[in-house]
């Protein structure tokens, strides 16, 4: 029984880390295409949002199924090398933590922004003013979850890089690589020295996605000896 079932966890590794490759590409494709406002002016930003609100919907609501379903991926390799390692448990946790958080970021983009300015797209100058409060509100709250959700992902990226740094060489490399791509991502953030505008969230989602890439090859090479 024991060969089959290396067999089959051989095979579901291969087939999970191609739908992770598959997912990290498709997300960075689809963060592309993530609308941005080009406007000060507050009646201008409600036309131009309720413009774009459906495209703006679709992009956050894929981002959203595509993070959970990345983060499930990463979940069956925690499983394989074990949750019974600190490491890689802590890790697990850091990244869900950062995907819980990255999910309600894009709530608050996609989805309550364009019902403020659906609400408010006839208002008053009175009303405008109760808009630009609570669209500044809504950024606070965007902005909050995504760096804290930014910061638990490297987090994690540096938990599951101690782990890699007890295996092959070429796996090592790839520890350090990780582990300085999250220090350097986690200290511009904390030090106010990288935004999570569009093009700043586009940056962080561009080195996860790239990391994970590196994760989906050691799924798809899997050896139950060498995990």
């Amino acid at each position: 029984m024991q060969p089959n079932h290396s067999t089959q966890q051989r095979q579901q590794a291969k087939y999970i880390g191609l739908i992770l490759a598959l997912l990290s590409f498709m997300s960075i494709f689809v963060m592309l295409h993530h609308p941005s406002i080009s406007t000060t002016d507050i009646y201008e930003q409600i036309k131009e949002i309720n413009q774009e609100s459906q495209i703006n919907s679709f992009v956050h609501g894929v981002l959203i199924t595509f993070t959970l379903l990345m983060s499930f991926c990463l979940t069956f390799y925690s499983q394989l090398r074990g949750i019974h390692r600190v490491s890689i448990l802590l890790g697990l946790l850091c990244f869900w933590l950062g995907t819980f958080a990255m999910v309600n970021a894009a709530l608050m983009s996609g989805f309550v922004g364009p019902y403020l300015a659906e609400v408010y797209q006839l208002a008053s100058a009175e009303q405008l003013e109760v808009f630009a409060g609570l669209n500044t509100m809504k950024l606070a709250i965007n902005q909050a979850f995504a760096n804290f959700g930014a910061l638990c992902w490297c987090g994690a990226m540096g938990c599951w890089a101690m782990d890699m740094l007890k295996r092959g060489l070429n796996i090592r490399i790839f520890a350090a690589i990780s582990f300085v791509t999250a220090t350097a991502i986690a200290i511009s953030l904390v030090a106010n020295w990288l935004s999570l505008n569009v093009f700043g969230m586009t940056l962080v989602l561009v080195a996860v996605c790239t990391w994970q890439l590196g994760i989906a090859w050691l799924l798809y090479s899997y050896q139950q000896s060498h995990m």
